[in-house]
Parts: C-alpha cells; structure tokens; sequence
C-alpha cells in the first residue's frame, strides 16, 4: 500500500502532492547509497577496541578460495564454515605474507583481511547511517529530501532477520588455545529498508561482504581524504528486488522505523567532536536497548556514539558544501571476485604472487 506523506523538517507530516512547495532538491538513493557506503566504510576504522584476533595472530593453515581443506566443522557446534586457524605468532594488522603465508596471492590476502575487517556491528553501522540522514536531511535541512527515481521516499529504518549464506561463505576461527570464535551472525543480521511514497521498496546492506558477496562500489569519487579506494554495499533496486533470487537471501523478522520515530529526532550526532571518548546521546542508548532487547556494551559505547558523529558530520558537511551536486549520476559498481570466480568470468586465471 502507498504511503501518503512524507516527514517535514519540523517531524511532522506533509502531504506528498505538495512537497513541491517546499523547493526542495531531492536526492536519488542511487546518488546517495556510495557515499554513505564510503563514510561507513571510514567510520569502522575509528572502532575503539580489540583488534579482532584473526588480524594480529599469523593463519597458518589454508582457507584459501577453492581450498578442499577451507571447509570444516565449527569445533564444539553442528555449524560448518570456512575455518581460519590462528598460530601464536602475533603479527601487525595489514603484515602481508607474514600474517597469511599460504595465501594463493597477493589479492586473496587483502580480500581476505577486508572481510574480516568488515565483520559484525551491523547494527550500528546501519543505525548510525539511519540516524545522519534523519537529523541531517530530515530535521537540520528544509532544502533536500530523498527519492527513488521519481517518487519521494515515506519511511526509512532497520530490519532485521536472517540473511541466506552458504557454509563455504562463512568464516569462523580457531584461537591458539583451542576456542573457536563464529564469525558474522547471519541469524540475527540488520540492513537498511526505504519505502517511497507509492510504497516501493529497496534496501542498503554494508553486510555482506563479510559473507563473499562482495558488491563494492568505487570510494575515490566520495572520499575527500583520499583513505579508501572502495566499500562495500549492497542496494537492492528496483532491478534487483525483481531478480529470481531476491527473496532467498533475506528473512525479515521486524522492522524499525527511524524516520517516523520522534525519540531520535534530537539526537543530532554532528555536533559533537569527532574521536571523542565521552560522546553519548540518551536517545541513542535508548533506542537500541528498545530494539535489540539489551543494554549496550562497553565497548559498543565507545565506538558506536563516534561512528554516528562520523557519518553525520560527513554528511552534514556534504550537504552544506553542495559537494552532493557533483556526485556521479551512474554508480561505478563492481564485484570483488575469487580468482575461480574471476576464471569463469574472464577465463584467465591471476598468477600468485
């Protein structure tokens, strides 16, 4: 069923035949969705805590792409997944051959480190780019808006539910000691939904690369700092959500609007500084202890409230400078493939190096 209006500045409701009257620039999803993608990719570098122990400790067996010996069990559960074994080596992040010896190449190693990287927190991620664009497009500014092609988008928030993986695609680690650690929960995983006013809709997921669907789009055209060269993002268009295999991936459970919930309408992340330890805003504590059913972390509290001032001052930023006018019209998108992969596409198999 459509939707009949749309959330002005001041959070209340007008009716979609008359936003024009506002004068309001509309921004495309299809504009918009790299750049978000590009300053969450820059705001998981901030995260406050323990470097996740797969990137610190040397790989020593052989989960390469194709690898017969990648797949095994979980230890102590029924799952199975590709398994990363980790020696007592103890390397820098990012120490090339050193961290994964047997790596088929050069290539395969990055990818690799990148989805790791890339794993867990897709609640924050999701809810901090959810947030910068309620109280940057929505609450702070009378001058754009949201649209899919030519409808206004109504409603924006986080669904949750399980995202359809294959075993080969999931990773889990054996620690030195002997424990096992279960990578990305694909369970209890979040992603973005949009619905326009004529009740459309689309999602945006900087998920699942972690699971080898490794949709990437090219960050250099959005990044001013010059930081990344790429970041992953999944947008189901209007394309995609047809395709045959749309609906097997995901399995929503609930949803959770953030545009119409007026609990978040305050919650203006832009003006805190950035890198800040004690940055915090009860509303945001609030809401997700209201939708994950649990109190926040310590760790989750250090780096989620800085995540949210990264993608809104980003934006806040973007927006004030007019640098979204000159954002590509055509999405530069592309997949990060395993060398087989690459073999069957191009048939011409990359060297190690």
């Amino acid at each position: 069923m459509a939707l009949s209006n749309v959330m002005t500045a001041d959070m209340s409701y007008l009716p979609v035949e008359k936003i024009e009257k506002f004068k309001t620039s509309m921004i495309d999803l299809e504009t918009i969705y790299p750049f978000l993608a590009t300053v969450a990719t820059l705001a998981r570098r901030m995260q406050v805590g323990p470097i996740h122990p797969a990137l610190t400790h040397q790989i020593i067996n052989d989960p390469n792409p194709g690898s017969r010996n990648a797949l095994g069990n979980i230890p102590g559960t029924n799952k199975s997944a590709t398994i990363i074994r980790l020696g007592p080596k103890r390397v820098s992040p990012g120490a090339g051959s050193e961290w994964w010896p047997k790596a088929y190449n050069h290539k395969v190693r990055f990818k690799l480190s990148c989805r790791i990287q890339w794993e867990g927190n897709t609640f924050w991620i999701h809810f901090a780019t959810c947030l910068a664009l309620l109280t940057q497009v929505y609450v702070r500014s009378r001058d754009v808006r949201l649209k899919y092609r030519s409808s206004p988008i109504a409603d924006f928030g986080l669904a949750v539910g399980r995202f359809r993986v294959m075993d080969q695609d999931k990773l889990a680690y054996v620690l030195p000691d002997g424990k096992a650690l279960e990578g990305q929960d694909y369970e209890n995983h979040y992603w973005i939904y949009f619905i326009t006013a004529r009740g459309e809709e689309l999602t945006l997921d900087f998920g699942t690369y972690t699971w080898n669907l490794c949709t990437v789009i090219k960050a250099t055209e959005y990044d001013d700092e010059g930081m990344i060269d790429m970041a992953p993002a999944t947008f189901r268009n209007r394309m995609m959500t047809r395709a045959p295999f749309a609906d097997r991936l995901y399995t929503e459970r609930a949803r959770f609007s953030v545009l119409r919930d007026p609990m978040l309408a305050g919650a203006d992340m832009s003006t805190f500084t950035l890198g800040n330890p004690q940055n915090d805003h009860p509303a945001i504590s609030a809401w997700s202890e209201r939708v994950r059913g649990r109190e926040m972390t310590e760790e989750e509290r250090r780096f989620a409230p800085n995540w949210c001032v990264c993608m809104s001052k980003k934006l806040r930023r973007a927006l004030a400078s007019g640098d979204w006018k000159r954002w590509p019209e055509t999405v530069n998108v592309g997949m990060d493939l395993d060398p087989l992969e690459e073999f069957e596409v191009t048939g011409v198999m990359p060297g190690r190096n």
